[in-house]
């Protein structure tokens, strides 16, 4: 797979992921006096994608003693909470409720900003993380998404050189790579700690991108009613290493068990390569979603 052959500017913008990764790495450094220090209260922001980023990051920050770490929608924020500190992560540094945030509190709390736009709204609000590199032309986020976690996660003190290793290896393979997954007629992805908003972010590039139906939940809630709806011909798909028993309870309802001793972040590599393969199956362009925008930017009411 590769960006020079790209049919599609999803395709071509999934290929530049694990470079993507090494440059956030490396420039992890240069900042880290705009990100959240050890201890501090911190509450991260976001709208669709950018909300599952800073899921994922505010539970592995957590897990890894640095301090309280909140994630929550834009529009529904807890920021009268004692915060030390807010993240906030918008892609176009247009949408309403980012800046809207960013307006109330980006004065009241030590604010910063990661886009991927320079000159938005946003970077007058805020001590700003600007990205230009992985700024997208397809509706669809994928690389300012995982860059920008990988930016998160290096900033925690992880290695990603091993994850770009096993994406690039994934983005190298066939489209069997996706495995029953191609021919299932439903998924639904499964978490675990930092994992739950890499499941809630696979569920929704596929929505998004193939019109396909996708459901996503934490591990061990998945036995609480929703293992209901798994049957043959369908796929449950766990990001990280499954909870005990969860295949063997996955085994009972006919589906498909998938999973990868991978990054989850890499193998969330092989949910973007799906979104091709099932966009295309349904005749769909990836790069514009049924009824989306690249921003969504609210009119107020007369």
């Amino acid at each position: 797979m590769s960006d020079d052959t790209a049919s599609t500017f999803l395709e071509a913008e999934i290929a530049t992921q694990p470079d993507d990764w090494r440059q956030a790495q490396a420039e992890a450094d240069r900042y880290r006096a705009l990100l959240p220090e050890p201890g501090e209260r911190v509450a991260v922001v976001g709208c669709g994608t950018s909300l599952y980023m800073s899921q994922a990051y505010a539970g592995l920050r957590e897990s890894k003693g640095e301090g309280l770490t909140d994630a929550w929608p834009a529009s529904e924020h807890r920021l009268t909470r004692d915060y030390d500190r807010v993240v906030a992560i918008t892609r176009s540094g247009t949408t309403t409720e980012i800046v809207d945030v960013l307006r109330e509190w980006g004065d009241k709390i030590p604010s910063t900003v990661i886009t991927a736009t320079s000159g938005s709204p946003v970077v007058d609000l805020a001590e700003s993380i600007v990205m230009p590199h992985l700024d997208e032309q397809s509706v669809v986020q994928t690389r300012f998404a995982t860059g920008t976690l990988a930016l998160l996660r290096s900033h925690l003190g992880e290695d990603l050189s091993g994850a770009a290793v096993q994406a690039q290896a994934i983005l190298d393979a066939d489209e069997a790579i996706v495995g029953p997954a191609a021919t299932a007629d439903q998924i639904t992805f499964l978490g675990h700690g930092w994992t739950n908003g890499l499941a809630n972010e696979a569920a929704l590039k596929l929505r998004e991108s193939a019109q396909f139906w996708t459901e996503s939940y934490p591990m061990m809630e998945y036995r609480h009613g929703p293992l209901s709806i798994s049957a043959r011909g369908r796929v449950v798909w766990a990001f990280g290493q499954p909870v005990t028993r969860l295949a063997e309870d996955v085994a009972t309802t006919g589906a498909a068990f998938e999973f990868s001793d991978v990054d989850p972040m890499a193998d969330l590599l092989r949910v973007h390569r799906l979104c091709l393969v099932k966009a295309r199956a349904a005749g769909l362009n990836p790069d514009e979603p049924r009824n989306l925008a690249r921003s969504i930017i609210l009119t107020p009411e007369a």
